[in-house]
Order: structure tokens, then C-alpha cells, then sequence
């Protein structure tokens, strides 16, 4: 359950623009930033994989916040933990915030090198054989899709910054895991 704060002391709830209720409960522009990219070779295989991540900044799960919403139901889909909640309201506070560190293993590739020079193959320089993973796992405590949503205030070309920065508004679908097996041959 949560509840909204008479912050300033006044006996009233003033959430507008000017109002004493209203105060930093945390940024969506993640302090720390990661990338790390590590290749390894053992005789003929090799190992490349990607890593990325930001740490010290907050998502405001929106869509939690409409999806917990039994003001909706049975209309509406609701989240599995809704009924235990017992919200009946859609209020914006900080009960929606939630820490947004992530570590996102973006891909790994394995790979084969086959010593056709050892087989003498006349018009076969190389074979190489691959099996890769994208988007193979995103480590995070945040409780939404995915926490890699837009933390960047970016300027558009008419020069209006971005309204949606830490914000989880049901409008991002997350990426997909793909496969994929390569056969690269050079002749």
C-alpha cells in the first residue's frame, strides 16, 4: 500500500507544479556507464563477447503502475501480484521509482577456424564457422520488461528535448534473443 505525503506540513497533498509536496526522488541519467568487449583465441577457436550497462540511476515503472491498477480489472489485464496490492487508484509518486542498474551480456560468438591448409584443398584459403547469441541476458533488479530504456536527453530536430527520460510508459518492447550460425568461406 502507499500513500501520498503532506511534505511541507501545510494538512494538504499540493501536487501541481508549485506545490510544497513535490521533491528529487531520484535521476534518470545513470551516473556510471559500462562497455567492455573481451576476444579470446585457443589454437583454431574463438570467444568475442560484449557486455554493456548503467548503474546509479532510477526507472519510473509506468506501466507497473497501470498494469497494478485494479481499477481496471476485469475490463482490463492486471499484473499477477494486483489482487495482493489492492490498488484501486493511479497516483504518481515514488512508490513506482526503482533502481535501474543493469548489466546486459549483449553477445557471444563462438567461433572455428578449419586448417584447410593442413587438407590442401586447392582453391580454399579459409573456413571459418560461427554460432552466435545476441542479447543473451541483461542482469538487473528492475521489475519491468527491460531496463534499458531512454536515459539520454536527446534534442530532436526541432529542438525539443525528450519528455520520456527514465520513464517505462508501456511503449518499449524489448529485444529479442536471436541465433544465428555463419559459414564464411574465402577463396
Amino acid at each position: 500500500m502507499y500513500d501520498l505525503a503532506d511534505l511541507n506540513g501545510d494538512g494538504s497533498v499540493d501536487l501541481s507544479d508549485t506545490g510544497g509536496d513535490r521533491y528529487i526522488a531520484g535521476q534518470a541519467m545513470p551516473k556510471t556507464y559500462l562497455g567492455a568487449h573481451f576476444n579470446f583465441r585457443y589454437k583454431n577457436f574463438d570467444l568475442t563477447t560484449q557486455l554493456n550497462g548503467a548503474f546509479g540511476h532510477h526507472i519510473y515503472n509506468g506501466t507497473s503502475m497501470t498494469f497494478n491498477n485494479m481499477a481496471l480489472f476485469p475490463t482490463y489485464n492486471v499484473m499477477q501480484g494486483a489482487i495482493e496490492n489492492s490498488i484501486y487508484d493511479i497516483k504518481i509518486s515514488d512508490y513506482w521509482l526503482e533502481k535501474g542498474d543493469y548489466v546486459n551480456i549483449e553477445y557471444i560468438t563462438l567461433g572455428y577456424n578449419l586448417p584447410v591448409k593442413k587438407y590442401n584443398i586447392k582453391y580454399l584459403k579459409e573456413l571459418r564457422i560461427a554460432f552466435s547469441v545476441n542479447n543473451v541476458a541483461t542482469i538487473t533488479g528492475y521489475s519491468g520488461m527491460t531496463p534499458m530504456i531512454n536515459s539520454v536527453n536527446v534534442a530532436s530536430s526541432s529542438a525539443v528535448s525528450n519528455s520520456t527520460i527514465g520513464l517505462d510508459d508501456k511503449l518499449i518492447y524489448p529485444l529479442n534473443r536471436t541465433y544465428s550460425f555463419t559459414l564464411g568461406v574465402k577463396f
